[in-house]
């Protein structure tokens, strides 16, 4: 699994990140350990380093399990992340 922040999103080209501004579900499967299930990354105008980035979340497919344990969205979201994600 990997994350892309877009130029606009308030955490682009941040060394850390506000786990309030992205998906529950992809924010509990971030640095979690040396091998986390997801990885985030500032937004490329390079095909090569998106598919690059593509690549090692193949890889990484077999490592770290992912954590599920939070309920799916049942409807898409839509506005603003500034405010956070809800359910």
């Amino acid at each position: 699994m990997l994350g892309i922040f877009l130029p606009n999103h308030p955490n682009y080209n941040d060394d850390t990140y506000d786990s309030t501004l992205i998906p529950p579900r992809l924010a509990d499967n971030c640095g979690k350990g040396n091998d986390p299930y997801a990885v985030l990354y500032d937004w490329s105008n390079s095909a090569l380093e998106i598919r690059r980035w593509i690549h090692l979340a193949f890889k990484r497919r077999k490592g770290a399990a992912p954590d599920n344990s939070r309920p799916q969205f049942a409807r898409n979201r839509s506005g603003p992340c500034k405010s956070g994600w809800q359910d």
